[in-house]
């Protein structure tokens, strides 16, 4: 077999073989590599070579000449006798790498997160707010990629975002969310993704140590945020004062219906499905929120509604950015405020019922937090009259702030002589 080194110069002076005939000009730097002429003038390159499962050499097509070059097409045959000497065929590795190609394109990062919500995300408590956070800030930027392709850079650079915007928690809960979605994806093992891009980096790299806040509302601003709370129309200025009055969770007072409501018991049962410990969770309900409560416009389906849209059922209230940017700005024509939450009210309360006296056992089961320790496998009861209690207390605390009585002497009238 005589062989020559083939060169560009040399490929464009190949005359077509005689009639009737095929001729292959071997190349000198690969093995079992040329170029097949035919007496119509058609060229392709060629490696002939045993490939697995064969018993004789054979001749197989690399590529047109024209449509790849020479050295595209050694490197390809390099490529080939590499796969063939670890016993695999070409043919089925390139239609491998095609179908992986495939399964990539159809795993985009949108697809993957639809199905994480739809098989992981709807079965929790938060469900509602872990799809929107998801979809407004990661499936926007990301949807048609392929979901193997996005990188730990590219999920640094969202949150590094976040920060960079004075929103450090925001930040801390996005990583949260997007490492689970790639630590399902990964641990499913089949969206063409085998690592968790995530796992390298370290929430106190991107956001820093978490700040633990001691924000709670003073006197003031407890009025003027009972004030302002009057001037929002339903169902948020309510809803607020239910959140002052109980110190229950936000969620756990929007998402309300009545049918968790027992006004001859005057409790309000919030099933463990709603609770952040999985536990259900009976609140006592003092005169002012059963006064509220019985003030409400609608008596089914969810306490607090929001709106909905056309062809849906009822919808739990929604919107809490807005009505708290509305509540900054009535409170802020009162008294100079200092940045807060609306979880700050709850941690305000609890902190009231430490000021009243109140147990801390019974301080931390009136806003629903799980028991610890060996009470939480021996003490059941649930201290019901205790917590009620506890509110009741509180609710005298919290009006005499918010709606003090005037200062007024009673006239006695005259002595008598």
């Amino acid at each position: 077999m005589v062989r020559k080194m083939l060169t560009d110069r040399g490929l464009k002076a190949l005359k077509s073989a005689p009639p009737g005939k095929r001729q292959i000009i071997w190349d000198a730097a690969v093995p079992g590599f040329g170029i097949r002429i035919t007496d119509r003038g058609h060229h392709s390159f060629v490696l002939c070579v045993r490939y697995p499962g064969s018993r004789y050499p054979t001749p197989k097509s690399l590529g047109d000449v024209g449509s790849i070059s020479l050295e595209q097409a050694r490197n390809k045959a390099r490529q080939h006798l590499e796969l063939i000497q670890r016993g695999i065929d070409p043919k089925v590795d390139a239609e491998r790498r095609r179908q992986a190609e495939l399964r990539k394109q159809q795993h985009s990062f949108e697809s993957v997160a639809e199905a994480f919500i739809a098989k992981h995300v709807s079965k929790l408590r938060t469900a509602d707010d872990v799809a929107r956070d998801l979809r407004n800030e990661f499936v926007k930027r990301w949807g048609k990629r392929p979901i193997s392709e996005i990188d730990r850079h590219d999920v640094a650079a969202v949150i590094e975002a976040k920060v960079n915007a004075g929103a450090p928690y925001r930040a801390r809960t996005l990583f949260a969310y997007v490492r689970k979605l790639f630590g399902w994806a990964a641990a499913r093992g089949t969206y063409g993704i085998e690592v968790n891009p995530c796992s390298l980096l370290k929430p106190s790299d991107l956001v820093g140590a978490p700040a633990i806040r001691q924000r709670i509302l003073t006197e003031p601003e407890w009025r003027v945020l009972w004030k302002a709370t009057g001037e929002l129309r339903y169902p948020l200025g309510d809803l607020v004062r239910v959140l002052a009055l109980t110190g229950a969770r936000l969620r756990e007072i929007s998402e309300a219906t009545w049918s968790e409501v027992d006004f001859d018991k005057k409790l309000l049962t919030l099933a463990p499905e709603r609770m952040k410990a999985d536990a259900a969770h009976v609140i006592p309900l003092t005169d002012s929120v059963i006064e509220i409560f019985k003030g409400l416009p609608s008596h089914d389906g969810y306490l607090f509604k929001g709106r909905r849209r056309r062809g849906e059922g009822d919808v739990p209230v929604s919107g809490f950015s807005k009505m708290k940017r509305r509540l900054d700005a009535l409170m802020l024509e009162e008294i100079k405020l200092t940045e807060w939450r609306v979880h700050d009210i709850r941690r305000s309360m609890r902190t009231g019922l430490s000021a009243l006296g109140v147990q801390d056992r019974i301080a931390e089961m009136t806003i629903g937090h799980r028991v610890q320790g060996l009470h939480k496998v021996y003490d059941l009861h649930s201290f019901l009259n205790e917590r009620r209690e506890a509110l009741k207390r509180w609710e005298k605390h919290l009006l005499g702030i918010v709606e003090p009585r005037p200062n007024v002497v009673p006239f006695l009238g005259k002595a008598d002589t």
